[in-house]
């Protein structure tokens, strides 16, 4: 898929071309995880700095090439190698709450401006052109503009905070690409630049701060117009409620409670991949119930999708970079327990301890487990895709091996 012309210098307009029209046959997703027709983690595809190998990307189309880049990056959070399914996730950022989906998108922003200046080289100018030096930086911004100066929105702090946190996230995602080449990298990268930030900030502590809900509840959605959720133990959920959850479980991927959002965002998957859009809304589902039933979890937090938003996560990870199998299915569901699980613990110790959120950590965590388990092949049935794309693209794998 990388082509050498007469002076050495490796050209990939053709495989651009090809992803823009077809979702990516040959999808890079977190971590540049690919077969050897991409990168086989030894092969030097270097050139010289990062504006040269961008224009080598796009020679004459350097702003349609950020944009694209920055589309790609808002799907790639979900793992979604699209412009299209990226162009519907900004617009539910925007609708969910314009505030976090205009600082997401300038976190996004600014991490790909950030990797172009410093001058990547050829490999890292694919990564970057795939969305996968942007992505952290537009979590970085949702979750700034959530936590920082109260969430008060227009707030010059958050801004800044942004602006130099989305630029060390792309450093972060090039710097774990160069010690695991093979291993994806999940959301490590918004996480390392994100929770040191809130550790010092302590938006949890009431004594500080008066947003200490969980993550992001939003109190204007149908949680406080439907009847009221009970809150003695283990009680019963209702219908709307546990809709609400999951959906919105769908929305927290990027720090929002919002049904407007998370309905965008499964849309977004759908467009990509319907059977990609039914693991996400499963593994919310599967999250918030085992938080429900084993955790105990607090019904604002659950409605919210507190508990769904990293399991759905982990269910969507596997369905990506595995051949779905029967063994790939029970990995998935399991994955997704296992993290609501985490979750809940790590999210009751951590906030407790440092009146700080986990974000991400716990889909990162099972997540690299799972990975874990399919790379060292001692499961029959359990593999991992040769291209990872999607459950309907990895299962022509099935027939091999």
């Amino acid at each position: 898929m990388l082509n050498h012309n007469d002076n050495g210098v490796a050209t990939v307009e053709a495989v651009v071309e090809l992803i823009d029209t077809t979702h990516a046959t040959t999808v890079v997703l977190h971590g540049d995880y690919s077969n050897s027709s991409v990168d086989d983690g030894n092969n030097d595809h270097s050139t010289g700095g990062g504006f040269e190998a961008l224009v080598v990307l796009h020679a004459t189309r350097w702003l349609p090439s950020l944009l694209d880049s920055l589309l790609r990056g808002a799907g790639q959070v979900m793992f979604l190698n699209s412009i299209f399914s990226g162009l519907l996730v900004a617009v539910a950022l925007v609708a969910g709450k314009t505030w976090v989906g205009l600082l997401g998108l300038l976190g996004g922003f600014v991490a790909t401006v950030t990797a172009t200046v410093a001058g990547v080289q050829l490999e890292g100018a694919a990564m970057l052109h795939e969305g996968l030096l942007s992505y952290n930086g537009v979590l970085v911004g949702c979750a700034f503009a959530v936590f920082l100066n109260d969430g008060r929105p227009w707030e010059g702090g958050s801004v800044v905070a942004t602006v130099v946190g989305a630029s060390f996230s792309s450093m972060v995602s090039l710097a774990l690409k160069a010690m695991h080449p093979k291993t994806p990298s999940w959301t490590w990268g918004f996480n390392i630049v994100a929770i040191p930030v809130l550790l010092f900030v302590r938006p949890f502590d009431v004594t500080n701060t008066a947003t200490a809900v969980g993550q992001q509840v939003n109190t204007n959605t149908t949680l406080l117009n439907a009847t009221p959720v009970p809150t003695t133990s283990t009680p019963p959920m209702e219908a709307v409620h546990f809709l609400h959850a999951i959906v919105s479980g769908m929305s927290q991927i990027f720090v929002l409670d919002s049904v407007v959002a998370g309905g965008l965002l499964i849309a977004a998957c759908f467009v990509f991949s319907p059977c990609l859009a039914a693991t996400g809304v499963l593994g919310s589902a599967i999250g918030t119930l085992t938080a429900l039933i084993a955790c105990n979890a607090d019904q604002v937090g659950l409605v919210a999708g507190l508990h769904g938003y990293n399991p759905a996560l982990t269910a969507l990870a596997v369905a990506v970079f595995f051949v779905p199998t029967g063994q790939a299915l029970v990995l998935g569901l399991g994955g997704a327990i296992a993290t609501s699980v985490l979750s809940a613990g790590a999210s009751a110790a951590f906030g407790g301890a440092f009146s700080s959120p986990v974000l991400t950590m716990p889909f990162c965590v099972v997540a690299s487990f799972c990975f874990y388990l399919g790379s060292i092949d001692v499961i029959p049935g359990l593999r991992i895709a040769p291209t990872p794309h999607s459950p309907e693209g990895n299962f022509k794998f099935r027939r091999a091996g």
